[in-house]
């Protein structure tokens, strides 16, 4: 679904507990900086806070476009804070716990909490009459291809099975069986996390042409350091301990990575468009820079500005304690505040 050029775009990739401080961001910077969003795209279990936020019906109107939209951010925030009590909000460790997988079990949890959480939270018909954009990534495990979702009308059937796919990592979570995105008439497909077979975000959301993108991350700039002694099983650190950590250490990286990538595209692309400037219309009739000047225009520019914590978050991805997430959730006022007054851009490296 292509919006029209000028539409502001928000990037979330805030995964599991930390999907609070994603919350208290997108509440402050819409309910108290009355910034408006068309286009969402939501990195993995992100997707799905980028899914409820994508139901705010967009109107013409800019005040009460984002007043829509500050309905959906106040609600996102009271769910955070007044529905998840705790890890058995939103998954269910299966029976044979890690141990499960070896004897035929889909993965370690189970995700029915969360989907009878946000099954009434979430309805496919707004999503996909809002006139706001959602996008998000899935991997097909049978083929290891990587599709990209839209709430387009067409599939609106699959949307809740693309979203909760974004937030499948196998082994600990099971694969969603559906249609890859695309074909809604193909034969169903284990879908998973989209991050598993592409991790390039920036340049999906760049094809929507927006007029700016705003990043929402966890990642504070530097990976945090990580005190192994809080296991939230309350068991001894083991295997599990080490796979989550891995995963923060990579997601940080990775994008982290995409967005220095993206802005050093854009800066080429700036410094060509002086320097053609200055060319004589023969060095402009070469073939090499006629080559360039067509990959390059490919290129959208835009401002990609990054919101992210200012010191390490609360408790490990899979804590979901009470305490833990309300300070989150203030992390993520403080940072939106602070990127508001103009100060408060993290670096992404």
């Amino acid at each position: 679904m292509k919006k029209e050029e000028g539409s502001a775009a928000l990037l979330l990739d805030c995964p599991r507990s930390y999907g609070a401080f994603c919350a208290g961001v997108v509440e402050t910077l819409v309910v108290e900086g009355k910034l408006d969003f068309q286009v969402f795209y939501g990195i993995s279990d992100s997707a799905l806070s980028a899914g409820f936020l994508a139901q705010a019906q967009k109107e013409e109107d800019p005040t009460r476009s984002v007043s829509s939209l500050a309905i959906y951010s106040d609600r996102l925030g009271r769910l955070w804070r007044e529905k998840i009590k705790g890890r058995k909000s939103v998954f269910w460790l299966r029976t044979g716990g890690f141990v499960g997988p070896l004897a035929g079990k889909n993965s370690v949890f189970d995700l029915t909490p969360l989907r009878r959480l946000l099954s009434p939270e979430i309805d496919t018909e707004l999503l996909c009459t809002s006139g706001r954009s959602l996008l998000g990534g899935v991997t097909s495990l049978r083929t290891g291809r990587h599709h990209i979702f839209w709430n387009n009308p067409d599939y609106r059937r699959w949307l809740p099975s693309y979203l909760f796919a974004s937030a499948s990592l196998p082994f600990l979570v099971e694969p969603v069986e559906a249609p890859p995105p695309g074909d809604p008439e193909a034969p169903k497909e284990p879908l998973a996390d989209g991050a598993l077979s592409s991790f390039q975000p920036l340049q999906d959301l760049l094809e929507e042409k927006p007029s700016r993108v705003v990043v929402v991350t966890c990642n504070h700039g530097e990976v945090p350091e990580r005190d192994f002694a809080d296991n939230f099983l309350g068991t001894a650190v083991g295997a599990y301990n080490f796979l989550e950590r891995a995963e923060e250490i990579l997601r940080g990286r990775i994008l982290s990575g995409n967005i220095l990538g993206v802005r050093e595209l854009v800066r080429l692309k700036e410094n060509f468009l002086r320097l053609k400037s200055r060319l004589s219309a023969e060095s402009r009739a070469l073939m090499e820079f006629k080559e360039l000047e067509e990959r390059l225009g490919k290129i959208h520019i835009c401002p990609i500005q990054v919101i992210g914590p200012e010191e390490p978050l609360e408790g490990p991805l899979n804590s979901f304690r009470p305490a833990h997430i309300l300070k989150n959730l203030e992390a993520g006022h403080r940072a939106a505040r602070a990127f508001l007054e103009g100060a408060g851009e993290r670096p992404p490296g």
